[in-house]
């Protein structure tokens, strides 16, 4: 097998028909979707690891197979992480509102500790369900370094970061477009990602899903980033988050 990278999300494999015959599989087992063919394929993600660094964050990894003239197999593999990531919010937010339903019904009481109400709706409390809190199971939302996500006014985005009064240390900055949309900028004080801080993989988890519910996930891609900060003004650098939440 021969593996080449693409692109940061994207890597190609070259599997040869002696490669299939090692393992006892043919070119129509590769499409039927066999156990086999499935064990194989998880056995050249891993070596994409390996070989080419390859890690995406998403459980769900589009494939796009091609048979060559030789009866090669071209292999690519593509994720999206700002669809990753995205899915991945929305999913733990539907999760966490479901749960604080479920609660509210049994009890006949209002989660008051867990769900805060103002003009712009109701929104889901700094908690993670005690399932999803389990810091492997989070991993994947945080192995990223930056994350951008965007406010319609600074009012709101204030709102949003008074909530989140305690949380573990970050460096958070603020920026704003030229239609007036905010944006916030979070990464990870100390450390190359927000995996890093294993101990705190349910804080972050909480922060980014009440971020999404305040505002509207961005990106967590670094070209984006560089983007804000060449194009849009920069209202608050690195301090955010703590000068936003005392207005």
């Amino acid at each position: 097998m021969k593996f080449t990278r693409i692109n940061e999300h994207t890597v190609n494999c070259i599997i040869t028909a002696d490669d299939m015959d090692e393992q006892g599989l043919s070119i129509e087992d590769i499409f039927s979707k066999s156990d086999e063919s499935m064990a194989f394929l998880q056995e050249i993600l891993a070596r994409a690891a390996e070989e080419v660094d390859y890690r995406p964050s998403s459980t769900f990894l589009p494939m796009q197979i091609a048979v060559l003239p030789d009866q090669s197999i071209s292999l690519t593999l593509s994720e999206n992480p700002n669809l990753a990531i995205a899915d991945m919010l929305k999913g733990l937010a539907d999760r966490l509102r479901q749960f604080l339903e479920d609660i509210t019904e049994r009890t006949g009481l209002e989660a008051t500790h867990s769900v805060s109400h103002d003009e712009t709706g109701t929104h889901i409390d700094v908690r993670v369900g005690e399932e999803d809190a389990q810091a492997n199971r989070l991993l994947p939302l945080l192995r990223y370094s930056e994350y951008v996500f965007s406010f319609d006014s600074i009012a709101t985005a204030a709102r949003f970061a008074a909530t989140m009064q305690g949380m573990p240390p970050l460096v958070s900055s603020l920026y704003k477009d030229g239609d007036g949309v905010y944006y916030l900028h979070l990464a990870p004080k100390g450390a190359k990602s927000f995996a890093d801080v294993h101990e705190e993989a349910a804080a972050y988890a909480s922060l980014f899903i009440h971020a999404s519910e305040y505002g509207s996930f961005v990106s967590v891609e670094r070209r984006y980033v560089l983007h804000m900060q060449e194009n849009m003004d920069l209202i608050i650098r690195d301090e955010a988050m703590e000068r936003l939440s005392a207005l």
